[in-house]
């Protein structure tokens, strides 16, 4: 994906898998005329997803997240993508295998990362085992800019209805046996009123019990109703929008999704 701040940076977010994995971007300062590349997460870990969520906030802070083999991660830059912060960590431990992930962000320090992620394997979407099942999650970061972030994590799908059973293929052409149907599907925006808005593929079309049963292709959208908003009055670019009157939610996020 591409990416732009205010302030005339553009930014494309890349894992190097000729090189062993790791996270870079590369950062234009003169409106995407020259690009200077520049590594994020110096970790070496499989390439098995190769399109990390990008965000700016609206102090122009860059946020890149992206999954590694057992968690989703973001790091971040406030001196315009020179420089990056140590990554942190935002899924909760009870999960064990991820893929697809993008990110958007709101006002300064807030950020929401989606992702796919399941809690039945640590094999990673290509070997999951048989009947692992897969599951959309939002992370909502407060204070994402400094070193306590606060991370609110919410289901997307409903829990007994899971997006894919069995692996999740990332191999592109190289993929048998129908797991590729997810494609790299997977986007977040968000809205005047600062409620994220997510759009997934779905692999489960009415029963889901077995691989075999969750190769459908269907597009979702997910819409927060409750949770966490990206900002605390209305969008900066949302100039004379009606904002909600919910301005103050739980820390118990729900999102509703439509089919």
């Amino acid at each position: 994906m591409l990416a732009a701040d205010r302030l005339g940076g553009v930014f494309v977010p890349m894992y190097m898998c000729d090189n062993g994995g790791y996270m870079a971007v590369g950062v234009s300062n003169d409106y995407g005329a020259t690009f200077n590349m520049v590594k994020v997460d110096t970790e070496k870990d499989a390439c098995t997803d190769p399109d990390p969520g990008f965000g700016v906030d609206s102090n122009n802070t860059l946020y890149m997240a992206y999954h590694r083999a057992h968690d989703i991660k973001y790091a971040y830059s406030t001196d315009h993508g020179q420089t990056w912060s140590k990554p942190a960590s935002v899924s909760p431990p009870s999960l064990r295998s991820f893929v697809h992930v993008d990110a958007v962000a709101g006002d300064q320090g807030k950020l929401a990362i989606v992702y796919r992620a399941s809690s039945d394997t640590s094999n990673g979407p290509d070997l999951a085992d048989g009947w692992a099942a897969w599951h959309m999650f939002v992370a909502f970061v407060e204070g994402a800019d400094g070193p306590s972030p606060k991370v609110t994590t919410s289901i997307v799908n409903s829990p007994e209805d899971p997006t894919q059973r069995g692996a999740v293929c990332t191999q592109g052409v190289a993929c048998a046996g129908g797991s590729r149907n997810l494609l790299d599907f997977v986007d977040i925006a968000v809205g005047p009123d600062g409620r994220v808005y997510t759009v997934y593929a779905d692999g489960c079309d009415k029963t889901c019990e077995t691989p075999a049963d969750s190769r459908a292709r269907i597009g979702i959208v997910g819409i927060e109703e409750a949770g966490p908003r990206l900002f605390a009055d209305k969008a900066p670019w949302a100039k004379g929008a009606k904002q909600d009157a919910q301005s103050s939610v739980p820390d118990s996020t729900t999102l509703a999704t439509l089919k």
